[in-house]
């Protein structure tokens, strides 16, 4: 997995690196001096609905009942099937992208899951009404509280702590959806925690696929799409590592 993260990340932070030098701008928040970070609540939508920047209620195509009445209508559909390997992907690339390509300690996975402030936290409420799914072994943490997130730093030897939120959608790019051309289209919330539980980063990050694929007559290859979303993860968490590499 490495293999294939490494020759994409490091084509992304170049051009993101690139176009950083003409739009840079300060940031108190340095991932180098963050270590050791926890990732502990990494979480995205189970479905791929479709993606519409004038639409103000986009959480209702990710609602408990919306995403209920797509499973029972499109069963075996891959864009559905295929959330939970969607959100380890992510979770993978979260830790190479710091590991490997940003250089900071990453905690261990089954440390941070298996402590025992971890396992007597409640998941949140926050997203109670979204269908989400966490990557394997994490909880919903989004509303986390700064006592709880310091209890956890110190039982498990931590100096930060990182919370990724993800919603995945297909938008048209050309056309109509009748005949036209379907990207993917990824929003990642970021949340970083200090030693003290304050948040230090809450950003939002809008990535689009770099590849599209066509629409024929309402039909487009919902395999391929897929195939399109996790390029495009490596993008999203490569342009926050370059964000922050200070």
């Amino acid at each position: 997995m490495k293999r294939i993260f490494s020759s994409f990340f490091f084509g992304s932070m170049l051009s993101v690196a690139l176009s950083s030098l003409l739009f840079s701008c300060a940031s108190t928040f340095s991932i180098s001096d963050c270590g050791p970070v926890a990732v502990i609540s990494v979480i995205g939508n189970k479905s791929v609905p479709w993606y519409d920047s004038s639409d103000e209620d986009t959480d209702d195509a990710n609602s408990v009942l919306s995403t209920s009445v797509n499973r029972l209508v499109g069963r075996g559909n891959i864009e559905f099937s295929s959330c939970e390997n969607r959100i380890d992907y992510a979770d993978d690339a979260i830790r190479f992208g710091l590991q490997d390509i940003a250089g900071v300690e990453v905690i261990d996975k089954e440390k941070v899951v298996n402590s025992q402030q971890y396992e007597d936290m409640h998941a949140s409420f926050y997203n109670l009404l979204v269908s989400t799914v966490s990557a394997d072994g994490y909880k919903d943490l989004t509303t986390i509280g700064s006592k709880n997130s310091r209890l956890l730093m110190r039982e498990i030897g931590a100096k930060s702590l990182m919370l990724f939120e993800f919603d995945f959608r297909k938008e048209l790019v050309k056309g109509t959806k009748w005949n036209g051309e379907v990207g993917g289209y990824i929003m990642m919330k970021v949340e970083v925690k200090d030693e003290r539980g304050n948040a230090v980063v809450e950003k939002n990050y809008e990535i689009r696929s770099s590849s599209t694929i066509p629409i024929k007559n309402l039909r487009y290859d919902k395999d391929e799409l897929v195939n399109l979303l996790e390029p495009t993860i490596d993008a999203a968490v490569a342009r926050f590592i370059v964000d922050y590499m200070n």
